[in-house]
C-alpha cells in the first residue's frame, strides 16, 4: 500500500540540459521567415532546430515537422553531428507522446552517428536516451546495460557530476527491480558526486529520491529525514511542487507509521502549496489523502467532508484511476457506518469502472469487497459469485506478472545477441586484416558444408525425436495431475463436505433442545458457518476438478482458454470452428500441437498488435486442417523490422507435421497468419 502511493521522481537524464524553453508565437514566425530567406544548409539546420525545440514541449507532431527539416539540411551539408542532433529530437517528439518503438528507431541512429568517431560525451548521452525508453516499457535489464556502458565512458573522462546523474537513474532501476540495498549504494554515490561538485539541484532530487527508496525499504525514520533535508533548498528556490510532493510522501510514512495526526498536518501542508500553484489535480489528491487519514481514526463524517470534492473533481475531468480509488475508499467509509446498501452501491460502480478499464488489480480488490458486503448482508450467493471473481482475477494478474517476466527476458537475449553479432563482426574485419587470398578455402568451405549439413540432419532427426518424447511425457504428466487434483476434489466433497453437513445437522438438533434463549443464538451462527464451509468446501472442489489439460474436444478447450485470457485485454475475440470437419478425428498429439498453435498465435496478437479485434478460424478442406488468426492491430514492415521466435517456432512446427506456415502484415493493417498440416496426418 505505502510503496504503491510513495511518488517516484523520474528525472529525464540527458535530455534536461538541452532543453530550450518554448519561444513566443511571434519569435517562431520570424524564425519561419527567416528559414526560408537563408540559402546556408548549416545556417537553415540551425534555424530549423531552433523551431523544433520551440515547439517540443507543447506540440510535439510541430517539433517532429521542423526536426526532420533539420535532418535533410544536415545530410545535404554531410554534418554528422546536425544529423544525430536532428535523429535525438525526432525520437524526443516520439518519446513525448509515448510512441516508445519510434522514439528507440531514432535514439538508435543518433547514437550510431554519435559512436562514429569513438566514444563522447554525446554518444554517452544518446545511450542514456535509449535506457529511458527501455525503462519506460519495463526492459530494466536492457536499461542497465546500455546504462553502464555510458557510467564507464563518464568515469574514465572524469566527467563526476554526468556519472553521478547517470547513477540515480541506475539506482531508480533497480529499486524498479527490488534490489533496494544496490539502489542505496548507487544513490549514495551519485549524491557524493553532487555534493563534491556543488551541484545542489542534483544533490537534492537525490536526497527525495532516497525518502522514496527508504520508505520502500520500510526505513520510515531514514525516509523522513533525507525528505527534511531536501525540502527547505525547493522551498528556497520556489519549487512548490517538488516540496509539496515530498510532503505528501511524508505523509504516507506517517499514516504507516499510525501517526495520524502528523499525517493530517503534512497533507495539509502539500495541500497549502498545491493551492499556491492553483494544481486542482493536486489539491484533490491531498482531500483524499486526509479522507483515508480520517477514516482510519474512525472520524468517518470528517473522511466523507474531505472525499467528495476529490470525486466530484474526479469525476468531471476523467481522471479515471483515481476515481476508482477515491469510489473504493467511500465504499469502505460507508461500509463502517454500516450502509451496507450504499457501500455496495458505490464499490459495485468502481467495479465497473475498472472492468471498462481494464484495471486489473482494481477489480480483485473490489470483487473481494463486494464478496464481503454480500456476506455481511447474507446474500451467500452473491458472495461466492464476486469471490470468485477474485480468485479469476488474482490468477490473470499472476499471469501478465509471468508474462513480463518472459518478455523481460527475450528482450535481454535479443541485446545479447545483438551484442555477439558486433563482436562477431569485430573479430571478421580484424581476420580479414590478417588474411589474404587463401588458395584451399573454396575446398575447405565444401568439406565444411557438407559435414555442417550432415551435422544438421543429425541434429534435426534427434530434436524432432525429442519433441516427441516432451510431448508424451508432458501428457502423461498432465494426466496424472488431473488425476490427483480430481482425487483431492472427491475428498473435499464426498468427505469433507458431507462431514461438514452431519455436523450442522447435528448442531442443529442439539439446538432444538436447548431452551437458554442466548446459547440457541450462538448455535444459529455456528450453523451458518458450517453452512458456508459447506458452500466453500463444495467451490473448491469445483475449481479442482477443473483441468486444463487438453481433452477430446479441441473447440470447446479454445473457447475455455479464451475465456480466461479474454478479460486481461481489451482486443475482442471471436474464435469460429467449423462442426462435424472431422478436427476432433485427429490424434492427440495433434490437436495438442494445433492447440499449442493457437495459444501462441492468440497470445502473439494480444501482446504485440494493439488491435481491437482479433478472429480465430480453425477448420478443414478436402486435404487440410487450416488454423487461421488476424487482427486489425497496428501491423509491422516485414523488411524493416526484426521479430522474437514465435513465427519461427511456427514454422518449425508446421514442417514438423509436414505442413505450412505463411504471415502477412502492413503498418496500420493489422497481421494474419496461416497454420495449415495435412488433414490425413
Amino acid at each position: 500500500m505505502l510503496a504503491s502511493r510513495i511518488l517516484f521522481v523520474i528525472i529525464w537524464i540527458v535530455i534536461c540540459p538541452l532543453i530550450v524553453h518554448a519561444q513566443s508565437s511571434s519569435k517562431v514566425d520570424s524564425l519561419k521567415n527567416e528559414l526560408n530567406n537563408k540559402e546556408d544548409l548549416l545556417e537553415k539546420m540551425k534555424i530549423a532546430e531552433e523551431i523544433s525545440l520551440a515547439f517540443k514541449d507543447m506540440q510535439p507532431d510541430s517539433a517532429r515537422k521542423y526536426a526532420r527539416r533539420m535532418l535533410d539540411y544536415a545530410r545535404l551539408a554531410e554534418n554528422n553531428k546536425g544529423e544525430a542532433m536532428a535523429n535525438t529530437w525526432i525520437g524526443e517528439s516520439y518519446y513525448l507522446k509515448g510512441e516508445y518503438d519510434s522514439a528507440m528507431l531514432y535514439f538508435r541512429a543518433s547514437n550510431r552517428l554519435f559512436g562514429a568517431t569513438g566514444p563522447s560525451d554525446s554518444w554517452a548521452k544518446s545511450l542514456m536516451v535509449m535506457a529511458n525508453v527501455l525503462i519506460m516499457t519495463d526492459r530494466l535489464d536492457s536499461a542497465l546495460i546500455l546504462e553502464q556502458q555510458a557510467l564507464d565512458y563518464q568515469l574514465a573522462e572524469g566527467l563526476s557530476v554526468s556519472a553521478g546523474k547517470t547513477l540515480v537513474s541506475m539506482s531508480f532501476v533497480y529499486s524498479r527491480k527490488g534490489e533496494y540495498s544496490k539502489a542505496l549504494e548507487l544513490l549514495f554515490a551519485g549524491l557524493i558526486r553532487f555534493e563534491k561538485g556543488g551541484d545542489k539541484y542534483w544533490r537534492n532530487i537525490s536526497l527525495s529520491r532516497m525518502g522514496s527508496l527508504y520508505a520502500q525499504m520500510d526505513r520510515y525514520d531514514s525516509a523522513i529525514i533525507a525528505y527534511e533535508k531536501a525540502m527547505p533548498y525547493w522551498d528556497s528556490i520556489g519549487n512548490h511542487f517538488a516540496l509539496s510532493e515530498d510532503l505528501n510522501n511524508m505523509g504516507t510514512i506517517y499514516e504507516a507509521q499510525g501517526k495520524f495526526d502528523k499525517a493530517i498536518n503534512v497533507y495539509k501542508k502539500a495541500m497549502k502549496y498545491r493551492k499556491a500553484m492553483n494544481n486542482q489535480y493536486g489539491i484533490a489528491v491531498s482531500n483524499m489523502n486526509i479522507a483515508s487519514v480520517f477514516m482510519l481514526k474512525d472520524q468517518l463524517d470528517s473522511a466523507l467532508y474531505y472525499l467528495d470534492p476529490a470525486i466530484i473533481f474526479f469525476r468531471k475531468n476523467k481522471n479515471i484511476h483515481p476515481y476508482v480509488h477515491a469510489l473504493r475508499l467511500k465504499g469502505n467509509i460507508l461500509s463502517l457506518q454500516t450502509k451496507l446498501t450504499e457501500s455496495l452501491e458505490i464499490t459495485s460502480e468502481a467495479f465497473q469502472i475498472a472492468i471498462e478499464n481494464g484495471f486489473l488489480e482494481q477489480q480483485k480488490d473490489l470483487a473481494q469487497k463486494m464478496s464481503m458486503l454480500y456476506e455481511e448482508m447474507k446474500d451467500y450467493p452473491k458472495a461466492l459469485e464476486y469471490e470468485r471473481i477474485f480468485k479469476a482475477r488474482a490468477d490473470s494478474i499472476l499471469n501478465e506478472e509471468n508474462i513480463q517476466r518472459q518478455t523481460r527476458a527475450e528482450e535481454q537475449y535479443k541485446h545479447d545477441l545483438q551484442m555477439l553479432e558486433k563482436e562477431n563482426e569485430l573479430m571478421h574485419e580484424k581476420k580479414s586484416r590478417l588474411y589474404t587470398i587463401i588458395t584451399a578455402v573454396g575446398a575447405l568451405a565444401i568439406i565444411l558444408l557438407i559435414v555442417f549439413y550432415r551435422w544438421r540432419i543429425h541434429k534435426d532427426r534427434l530434436k524432432r525425436l525429442e519433441q516427441e518424447n516432451y510431448i508424451r511425457s508432458q501428457k502423461i504428466r498432465l494426466e496424472t495431475q488431473m488425476q490427483e487434483r480430481q482425487r483431492v476434489a472427491r475428498i473435499l466433497h464426498d468427505n469433507l463436505a458431507h462431514l461438514i453437513g452431519i455436523v450442522r445437522k447435528s448442531v442443529g438438533t442439539v439446538r432444538k433442545n436447548i431452551e437458554n434463549e442466548q446459547e440457541r443464538e450462538d448455535l444459529v451462527k455456528v450453523e451458518e458457518n458450517l453452512e458456508l464451509m459447506d458452500k466453500l468446501a463444495r467451490v473448491a472442489s469445483y475449481e479442482l476438478s477443473f483441468s486444463y489439460v487438453l481433452k477430446d474436444n479441441l473447440g470447446a478447450q479454445c473457447k475455455r482458454y479464451i475465456e480466461r485470457v479474454q478479460h486481461s485485454q481489451t482486443a475482442r475475440i471471436v474464435f469460429e470452428m467449423e462442426e462435424n470437419s472431422g478436427i476432433e478425428k485427429l490424434s492427440d498429439e495433434i490437436k495438442i500441437d494445433l492447440f499449442s498453435a493457437f495459444q501462441e498465435l492468440l497470445g502473439n496478437a494480444i501482446k504485440h498488435s494493439n488491435a481491437s479485434n482479433i478472429h480465430i478460424y480453425l477448420y478443414s478442406d478436402e486435404e487440410h486442417t487450416v488454423l487461421r488468426v488476424e487482427d486489425d492491430g497496428k501491423g509491422f514492415d516485414i523488411s524493416e523490422e526484426r521479430h522474437g521466435q514465435g513465427f519461427g517456432n511456427m514454422d518449425e512446427r508446421a514442417k514438423k507435421l509436414d505442413g505450412d506456415f505463411r504471415f502477412e502484415s502492413e503498418k496500420g493493417f493489422g497481421t494474419k497468419a496461416r497454420f495449415m498440416i495435412p488433414k490425413a496426418f
